[in-house]
């Protein structure tokens, strides 16, 4: 099976995640599509949002299933819990998680927005990420992939990303802007 792990804070969920998401099962021929919320706690303590912009946990698990329900006819979507029940794991455990316990022998990708990656040779065990799966970078700022790769680690795992443009419009349409723009 194809399987691709859709992290992410969906705090909360826009139009933009369901296109990305419906984009990336079409594209890359998948049978299951899993979203993968972080913990408030990852959203807090370690992204440093103020409480205030923290969507509770509740409503953004009610939003993914909500939308996971409406697209069930067409798309094989799922959401794991994974990290809001362990709120210590990281994306290499939660990766390894999948990949030990319930897909072995399975094509698991790992789906991220492209805003991530100037950061993400700085994750937990980046190199194990990159040597058991092909990150799919979502384009959506149009960063410098020139510069980027001239980061040793890019050099040497550049053959595990897989560089995706859903071709749609996602510059404007953000979940900051979303909360941001929210009526009281």
């Amino acid at each position: 099976m194809n399987i691709l792990i859709y992290g992410g804070s969906f705090n909360p969920l826009t139009i933009a995640h369901k296109s990305v998401s419906k984009a990336l099962y079409n594209k890359f021929k998948l049978d299951k599509l899993i979203f993968l919320p972080t913990s408030t706690n990852f959203i807090k303590n370690i992204k440093k949002y103020n409480s205030k912009d923290i969507i509770k946990e509740e409503e953004r698990i009610n939003l993914l299933n909500d939308f996971i329900n409406e697209s069930k006819k067409d798309y094989n979507f799922e959401i794991s819990l994974l990290e809001i029940n362990n709120i210590t794991f990281k994306t290499y455990d939660s990766l390894m998680y999948f990949r030990n316990n319930l897909y072995r022998k399975d094509i698991i990708y790992f789906g991220m927005g492209d805003e991530k990656l100037s950061s993400f040779y700085k994750w937990y065990k980046v190199e194990e990420i990159l040597k058991n799966f092909k990150i799919v970078i979502i384009k959506r700022l149009g960063l410098d992939l020139e510069s980027l790769f001239k980061i040793d680690l890019y050099k040497r795992y550049k053959d595990q990303f897989i560089f995706f443009d859903p071709k749609i419009n996602l510059y404007n349409i953000s979940s900051t802007s979303l909360r941001n723009n929210k009526s009281d």
